[in-house]
């Protein structure tokens, strides 16, 4: 076998002859292998690991052999030059139709570039993880056939801007359309029955998102998607206005993840959790009204809100997670008015013009890199229960002197070497 990243960034490699007996081609074997042209493959060959021959931008053809079984996720990806995909007509595992990769057994798209054209005879049910990995189609029609489109299936597709999506689909992986940076609008079948938190995820000009009239499995309501059973708002654009309904009891991973243009938000009464990178990169995102009801806000759940002024605490939260609102560089206050026994690493880490925070009384632990890089902090105030300040948690901030209990215990390296520390 030739083993992973053997030959990886390899610029001046040309041609590739896979000899007898090789079986096996690991993951990122080739990988950014620019000048390559060429590449033969053994007729032992039975895998190609994941990514083997991405970014091999000079790879114009391929024969794929009849020992072929297994290939992995965006293999092929990034060779823009790559014209002639061909496979063994004893190979009973794959074939080539329309530029497309199909794997027999699962009627699935494993392999798709520019020049595809998926069937539309009924002969494929899935699109396959990173099936269209970077592709530069601007718009999509997806056969009535498709009942699922896997991970990454057309992430980066940044050129994308339209997508038909088929009567018949029922699940859409993880990250399948993240990174679809012009794609404006969706609207999903009544079929749906999975969506990945996700799979939007960083499509910077996602406006409306709708969902077919009568889906058992979710409902769409202000350009949200909502799932029934729960109540976890998987999906929302920049045009949101969140259902007030008493049916959102949370907001989940990635819903709004990188949407310009979203400005401000009202969180309903019923939620209860802000999950991870809920509104990360939301970079217009100036007010967010924050109710009583919220307990938990997750990991980065604001980080990169670069317009956001203040911090939006609710008095109830109680679960606070690592680098929350982490690079809103705007941020100038904090305050924290309910119970906080710590704050977590990196909360406020690259909040550029953080200039006032009020730690409550009950703050006992201040985590690594809590306050990393607030170069606008000049003061702040530590309650008698500070027990202990992490790594970092104050470095290349603009402390003079800082006033901690005798007690407390500080990482040697939590304040830069120029800041007084006294002891009461």
């Amino acid at each position: 076998s030739i083993e992973g990243y053997a030959f990886s960034a390899c610029d001046k490699l040309k041609t590739v002859k896979g000899g007898e007996g090789l079986i096996k081609i690991d993951e990122y074997a080739f990988y950014g292998c620019k000048s390559l042209e060429e590449i033969t493959l053994g007729d032992s060959l039975t895998d190609i690991g994941e990514r083997a021959f991405s970014g091999c931008g000079s790879l114009r053809s391929i024969a794929l052999p009849a020992s072929l079984k297994k290939i992995g996720g965006a293999v092929f990806s990034g060779c823009d030059s790559l014209t002639d995909l061909t496979v063994s007509k004893d190979n009973y595992d794959f074939y080539v139709s329309s530029n497309c990769l199909i794997k027999i057994s699962s009627k699935t798209i494993v392999y798709g570039n520019d020049r595809s054209v998926i069937p539309n005879d009924g002969s494929i049910s899935a699109i396959g993880n990173y099936a269209f990995f970077g592709c530069s189609f601007t718009e999509l029609v997806l056969p009535d056939s498709i009942t699922k489109i896997g991970n990454y299936a057309f992430a980066a597709c940044d050129k994308l801007r339209t997508v038909k999506f088929p009567v018949s689909l029922t699940s859409i992986g993880d990250a399948a359309f993240s990174g679809c940076v012009k794609l404006t609008g969706i609207s999903l079948p009544k079929s749906i029955t999975s969506i990945s938190g996700d799979a939007f995820r960083n499509c910077s000009v996602l406006a409306t998102v709708e969902i077919e009239a009568g889906c058992k499995n979710y409902y769409s309501s202000g350009n949200c998607i909502v799932k029934t059973s729960d109540g976890v708002l998987v999906l929302g654009g920049s045009d949101a206005v969140i259902p007030n309904n008493s049916k959102v009891f949370e907001i989940g991973e990635y819903a709004f993840a990188g949407r310009l243009g979203l400005t401000e938000v009202t969180i309903p009464s019923t939620a209860k959790n802000i999950r991870e990178y809920a509104f990360a990169e939301c970079r217009d995102l100036q007010k967010v009204v924050m109710p009583r009801s919220v307990n938990v806000l997750g990991d980065y759940a604001f980080s990169g809100c670069t317009s956001l002024k203040s911090a939006p605490i609710a008095e109830s939260i109680l679960n606070f997670g690592k680098y929350v609102f982490s690079y809103c560089t705007g941020m100038e206050t904090a305050v924290f008015p309910g119970y906080m026994a710590k704050i977590e690493d990196g909360t406020f880490q690259g909040c550029t013009s953080l200039s006032s925070v009020t730690l409550h009384e009950s703050t006992r632990d201040i985590g690594k890199c809590a306050f990393d890089g607030c170069r606008s902090l000049r003061t702040i105030d530590f309650p008698d229960a500070i027990e202990d300040i992490g790594a970092s948690a104050f470095r290349d901030c603009s402390l003079g002197e800082v006033s901690l209990p005798e007690s407390a215990n500080v990482k040697s390296t939590a304040f830069d070497s120029s800041v007084k520390i006294t002891r009461r």
